[in-house]
């Protein structure tokens, strides 16, 4: 797997940097709390 065409470039996964699975609805989850707290937005 060459991630984004960027030859020589290594990835990981979420599992190997934590060695605990996490289900995608758990990142979302989280992901969405992380970012509504960083980048808040008024409407």
């Amino acid at each position: 797997l060459i991630p984004c065409g960027l030859d020589g470039v290594e990835i990981t996964s979420v599992l190997k940097e934590t060695g605990k699975h996490h289900s995608m609805n758990e990142v979302k989850k989280n992901l969405s709390h992380l970012l509504i707290n960083r980048f808040p937005i008024q409407a």
